[in-house]
């Protein structure tokens, strides 16, 4: 039996190069970019390589802020739903996945977010 994790970040296998701050998921059991539909596992915490047989995820919590990378401007205080390429936009896609706590300038921007309850 595997032990239960009491931590907000677990690793899960890798073997893709995936950059920081996407929305992470499992495919085949190894990690890859969740797409605007997915639930992912959480957030991946570093970029990981190829080469890399392991990647750490930070976990959902509503306890905690986490970085996540923006598909779009968005703005301060803006509730954001989950985007493709394991992103978030303020688009609506199914039930918000949060709220951006600081402004996005364009795609690719790392900001800071909190999750809602109903996305965690």
């Amino acid at each position: 039996m595997t032990a239960l994790v009491q931590r907000d970040v677990r690793t899960f296998p890798n073997n893709s190069a995936i950059a920081p701050f996407l929305r992470v998921k499992l495919t085949g059991g190894f990690l890859a970019i969740a797409a605007a539909a997915d639930n992912e596992l959480g957030i991946l915490e570093e970029r990981t390589q190829a080469t890399d047989t392991v990647g750490s995820v930070r976990l959902p919590s509503i306890s905690n802020t986490v970085r996540v990378t923006a598909s779009a401007a968005i703005a301060a205080n803006a509730t954001i739903y989950r985007a493709n390429g394991g992103k978030v936009s303020t688009t609506v896609v199914g039930t918000a996945w949060g709220i951006a706590l600081e402004a996005a300038s364009g795609d690719g921007s790392v900001i800071e977010a909190i999750r809602t309850i109903n996305a965690a």
